[in-house]
């Protein structure tokens, strides 16, 4: 019995010897730290001096909300085309560049290379922003105050100064002789915060009646560099998200007795719907880690991380089940990985003494790529399952766009290049963007969709977009017009360099 013994816990350390040092050469070998890029550019650095700012500063003082669908502040957003225009003036007088004004608000600039064999490519943003609570905001949300390093106002992030900073980029450039080679295109939807079926549908159509036939790459907003929220990862992380989520709303109404509130009905309409919302929870939907482009992520950050993060996150296929649930500690990351839930509205009653005869909650989910809009809204309707309750899938839901291509690519391996030039030989991670933007209308353009904002964001920095006090650094801002500089000097090469290939560990 004592021989079996022995020999089972010899047998137990073996294979535990056997895992640790397969992990171990994983860790060591197969994700080894890189060797640094040479990142060096000529490039002279465009400094974000005081007339910049103002012109950044005056973008945000315009109040260019989308409220809903159709309802947006159309005589800011002419306000704003306006500055544009008169605030880039090589650009609407250059005889290689058009510009369009479509469905009255949204921008398309058309800029023609030289060479027609180069597929062009499109630079993406939008003009319009959300509403704010005036009261919770430090400055005034619309008036671009400068402060302490920082621009203020809404749109600060999300998304003037990407607007401004490809004009800026493509103004200094004209100033300085550039002549493109590669056409491409830039436009500015006017309605992205309420889907953009007025605005980005209508400039992809537009391109489609242009013969536009296939894009190189489009770069829409989308995930920061980050800073100090990947764990085990010192250095900045460029997440240039390769594909997004998907989006649907639901809305689930409930019956009940209605009467008086002295002597209520014990069949409360709110009181049963309160129970039924009470199973939507973040975590409602399950747990998709390992079935997405997360793997993908932590591979790339592995070579990066400090022990023991690299240890694991080089050796996902032993510690896959730990970090699943490691990522639902975090509301950011638990995002990442599932379906999110969110009760948007709740709405009940007339009057404080008359008890309500129905009860209604509106839920919005953000798709996680591996799931569908009709598993989700099957999985809804299980959880929300009882007598004199009726759910509805609202319109404007679409489903997750595919992922687009990293390896050997063009458009991504331009855009890694520009953020190294910036930011220095960080590392450049595919990642999944838990909003939603503009890119989907152009799916039929392009496979290759990157969404990315140059800018170095923190977890506290992400709570100003569409929250409050929204602000962007002076040096983010800088950082972000030197990034378009040198993206379109980049783009405007015919080839992807070539890198020595490495093999394969098996």
């Amino acid at each position: 019995m004592a021989f079996k013994v022995v020999t089972f816990c010899l047998l137990l350390f073996a294979i535990f010897c056997a895992l640790f040092t397969v992990c171990l050469f994983r860790t060591l070998f197969t994700f080894r730290s890189p060797k640094p890029e040479p990142c060096g550019s000529n490039h002279k650095q465009i400094v974000a001096d005081q007339n910049v700012l103002k012109r950044f500063s005056d973008a945000i003082k315009l109040r260019t909300i989308s409220w809903e669908k159709g309802v947006y502040e159309r005589d800011e957003l002419a306000k704003f085309a306006a500055l544009i225009k008169n605030s880039f003036p090589n650009i609407h007088s250059s005889k290689f560049i058009t510009h369009e004004i479509v469905n009255n608000y949204s921008m398309l600039y058309t800029i023609k290379g030289s060479d027609s064999s180069l597929k062009p490519y499109l630079l993406l943003a939008h003009l319009d922003v959300v509403p704010v609570e005036v009261n919770k905001w430090i400055f005034p949300p619309f008036e671009g105050t400068i402060k302490d390093g920082y621009i203020y106002g809404r749109g600060s992030i999300d998304v003037k100064f990407s607007v401004m900073s490809i004009m800026e980029a493509l103004e200094y450039l004209l100033k300085n002789g550039f002549k493109p080679k590669r056409s491409f295109y830039i436009s500015f939807g006017h309605d992205e915060e309420v889907l953009g079926a007025d605005g980005a549908r209508m400039v992809a159509n537009k391109l489609k009646i242009k013969g536009v036939g296939e894009l190189e790459y489009l770069l829409d907003e989308g995930s920061p560099v980050l800073k100090n929220i990947i764990l085990g990862v010192n250095t900045l992380v460029a997440m240039v998200s390769t594909t997004e989520k998907g989006y649907a709303t639901v809305r689930i109404t409930v019956k009940g007795e209605p009467g008086h509130s002295s002597f209520p009905p014990f069949n409360l309409a709110v009181n049963k719907l309160a129970k039924i919302i009470a199973k939507f929870t973040p975590n409602a939907h399950r747990n998709m880690f390992g079935y997405g482009i997360e793997m993908d992520l932590l591979e790339s950050i592995a070579p990066y991380a400090s022990f023991p993060y690299k240890f694991v996150y080089s050796n996902l296929w032993l510690f896959e089940h730990i970090l699943a649930y490691i990522f639902t500690l975090k509301p950011l990351t638990n995002s990442f990985i599932r379906t999110s839930t969110t009760i948007v509205k709740v709405n009940a009653g007339i009057k404080e003494n008359v008890v309500p005869s129905e009860a209604e909650a509106v839920i919005n989910h953000r798709i996680n790529p591996s799931q569908s809009v009709k598993e989700i809204f099957e999985y809804d309707k299980y959880l929300a399952k009882d007598e004199n309750v009726t759910i509805q899938l609202l319109d404007g839901y679409f489903e997750p766009l595919s992922i687009s291509p990293t390896k050997d690519t063009f458009g991504f391996e331009k855009i890694s290049k520009s953020i190294k030039e910036i930011f220095g030989d960080i590392p450049v991670v595919p990642g999944i963007l838990i909003g939603n933007t503009d890119s989907r209308w152009y799916r039929n353009l392009t496979n290759c969709i990157y969404r990315f904002l140059p800018v170095v964001l923190t977890e506290d920095d992400l709570k100003g977009v569409h929250g409050h006090n929204e602000r962007l650094s002076v040096s983010n801002y800088e950082n972000s017009i030197n990034f378009y500089h040198h993206l379109i000097l980049n783009s405007n090469e015919k080839h992807i360099l070539q890198k020595k290939k490495i093999k394969s560990e098996l």
